[in-house]
């Protein structure tokens, strides 16, 4: 194995800083052999969903590695499997095998469902349009690395198969619209985004999983997304994530929503934000009390430093709540 230099403190690992370097991918082929993952499917998460290098690590999650593991997901493994994912890049790739591998059974082979496992976590009220889009760059990836038939998607039917029985056996019966001229429109490149994203829409109020015709279709954008984007009771990072899907054609915004042109913080603006929060400042975190005076806070506790060193806001959280069972804890939209 070749000698990589050593660009992050936090990794002391002996492994190429690019998520895009090969060195991974034999990594994760080993995986995919050992644990029967869909093939490209490790590959696509690096290379199309994180693109994370390891000079990054830690993210502003907490999250680690080409595959972003958390910490909280660091201590579930080293529970579940007995496999520390920090030790080294082959635990990490294991680790990220075995996570996959959950998924995959749960989603019964459905890469893209896994995709959105992968962002979003199991509950699909979690699954909005980043979720969303976050998959679709999974799909569209795997499908340039790895062309597969999705097991799950029904075959359109074709001019000479255009009848009533086809289309009852495929479900497309459901649909309130002609799924036959919808494929035409589409194939001669004369369905427009938004008519591609109702049709998606309307697969989805069928029960159906949208055709992978539609796999590039874009999503729509909820009120409700945008108003809480609009408010300013948003996530820098995800407000910047929805300017860019709505820029790329990804996501299509309600008649009237103006996106903004929000900017990354810099390194500095980072660490004053880790220790201030003013980023995240809203109307009600600038009437409540200082934290500062919180009594929980008062107090040095050096096994409880210990815990929240390295800790997301979500995990502060929870070591907080299980320290002091008292204490309430709540979570705005903005992550305070």
């Amino acid at each position: 194995m070749a000698d990589y230099k050593v660009l992050n403190p936090n990794l002391n690992w002996n492994a190429p800083t690019s998520y895009k370097d090969d060195y991974w991918t034999g990594l994760e082929k080993q995986q995919e052999a050992d644990l029967g993952l869909v093939p490209g499917y490790l590959s696509s998460i690096r290379l199309h969903g994180e693109k994370s290098n390891l000079d990054q690590s830690p993210s502003s999650t907490g999250a680690f590695s080409p595959w972003q593991i958390t910490e909280k997901t660091r201590q579930l493994a080293i529970k579940k499997w007995g496999i520390d994912p920090k030790i080294s890049p082959e635990n990490s790739a294991k680790v990220a095998g075995l996570l996959a591998k959950d998924d995959q059974v749960a989603a019964k082979g459905d890469p893209y469902i896994m995709a959105k496992m992968h962002h979003g976590g199991r509950d699909q009220k979690n699954w909005g349009s980043i979720t969303k889009a976050y998959a679709n760059r999974v799909m569209a990836g795997l499908k340039r690395m790895s062309p597969i038939k999705d097991a799950n998607a029904e075959e359109v039917p074709t001019t000479q198969q255009n009848d009533n029985n086809v289309l009852k056996e495929s479900g497309y019966d459901k649909l309130n619209f002609n799924w036959t001229k919808a494929e035409k429109a589409i194939r001669d490149g004369t369905a427009t985004p938004v008519e591609k994203a109702m049709m998606k829409e309307e697969f989805r109020r069928a029960n159906l999983k949208p055709h992978t015709l539609l796999n590039d279709a874009p999503d729509f954008m909820t009120q409700k997304e945008a108003d809480i984007y609009s408010s300013g009771n948003m996530l820098r990072q995800d407000m910047i994530e929805y300017e860019r899907m709505i820029n790329d054609g990804q996501l299509i915004p309600p008649a009237g929503f103006k996106p903004k042109e929000t900017e990354e913080l810099g390194i500095g603006g980072k660490i004053a934000d880790a220790l201030t929060g003013s980023d995240r400042e809203t109307t009600q975190t600038k009437t409540l009390p200082s934290w500062r005076m919180m009594p929980e806070l008062t107090k040095f506790d050096k096994y409880l430093v210990q815990q929240l060193l390295g800790a997301s806001p979500a995990e502060i959280a929870k070591v907080m709540e299980v320290n002091n069972p008292n204490v309430k804890i709540e979570q705005d939209t903005k992550g305070n």
